[in-house]
């Protein structure tokens, strides 16, 4: 059996497990609550509270498409309050239903797309949690990862059921193709730059960095907490500096080799927010989450220009040190 036939036979059992787990994933968010968000009476009956708010706001963002309600007198009634709209999901709801329904059909399909929508962004999100297991330690570790997840799903179980309209699925999809673009591209660079090179000279590597950056700048403009998921990616690059100086092996190119994709964070979310300003749901949040994006981007060049130095002059303890002042200040 030649070596072509076997990969292909691979790929095919491969695919029809990720097909089979990924139904019984599914499943599992449309049978339990199938019949009670749609009864028979052709109507959809959301679960819970909140999704009725976003259906609130997805009508208004379908009236006056593309624009948000920002003044909502709905929820607070008779008054009135500043809201902050998931922009970007609210948007893309009303999107997908005057796609479906054009202006005349769009405000009957609403409900149904948000109610369908925390499968199909969740369904989604499985697809990108195989790629990043895959990513990390293949199909093996993959396909471990999706029944994992399928027996102990833990609150994912609430965030994708059919009728929970949510942005909360939206979050789910975002940081786990974020993680995954990540990977990705942190593999090519280790496999592409030698230790010795610093990345952002290379440019072929300045494109797949602004990919792998564009799920964390789109996910700034989805939910309040995004820049807590932001700060985590931070800690694991201040983590792999450290692990480079204890190491004694911190290279321009390895302490810098996040640099790329921080700028191109910083950039696509500052852009977007430039282009878009109804996605911004809170101005002071946008605000502080550049700041400290920049804020980052200059720390990295710091420590990419005289750790390595200090390290090697002064020994590896008061580089530590210094180094635990910088990711303080991150």
């Amino acid at each position: 059996m030649s070596v072509t036939v076997r990969c292909g036979k691979r790929v095919l059992l491969e695919t029809l497990a990720f097909l089979i787990l990924s139904g019984f994933w599914v499943s599992a968010r449309v049978t339990p609550s199938l019949p009670e968000v749609f009864p028979g009476d052709d109507s959809v009956v959301l679960l819970g509270n909140d999704p009725w708010f976003h259906l609130h706001q997805i009508e208004g963002a379908i009236e006056h498409f593309p624009r948000l309600i920002r003044w909502d007198v709905g929820s607070h009634y008779p008054k009135g309050i500043r809201c902050a709209p998931a922009g970007l999901f609210h948007l893309g709801a009303a999107a997908v239903s005057l796609g479906l329904g054009g202006p005349a059909s769009a405000m009957a399909l609403a409900p149904l797309v948000l109610a369908w929508s925390p499968v199909a962004l969740g369904a989604l999100s499985l697809a990108f949690l195989y790629l990043l297991a895959r990513e990390i330690g293949g199909r093996e570790l993959a396909l471990l990862t999706l029944l994992l997840r399928i027996l102990f799903p833990g609150e994912e179980l609430e965030r994708t059921l059919l009728g929970f309209g949510d942005y909360h699925a939206a979050e789910i999809l975002l940081a786990t193709a974020g993680l995954w673009t990540l990977a990705h591209w942190f593999n090519r660079l280790s496999a592409n730059v030698p230790d010795s090179a610093v990345p952002f000279r290379c440019g072929r590597l300045w494109g797949t960095a602004g990919l792998a950056a564009f799920p964390f700048a789109l996910f700034q403009f989805v939910w309040f907490g995004a820049p807590l998921h932001i700060a985590v990616i931070l800690l694991a690059s201040w983590f792999t500096i450290a692990v480079c100086l204890v190491r004694s092996s911190g290279t321009p190119g390895q302490i810098v080799g996040t640099l790329p994709v921080f700028l191109w964070l910083l950039a696509l979310t500052g852009l977007i927010g430039w282009l878009v300003p109804d996605w911004i749901m809170s101005p002071s949040g946008h605000r502080h989450a550049l700041l400290t994006l920049a804020a980052q981007c200059g720390l990295l060049l710091m420590a990419g220009a005289f750790l390595p130095t200090l390290s090697r002059r002064i020994g590896k303890g008061w580089s530590l040190r210094m180094f635990a002042f910088v990711a303080f200040l991150s």
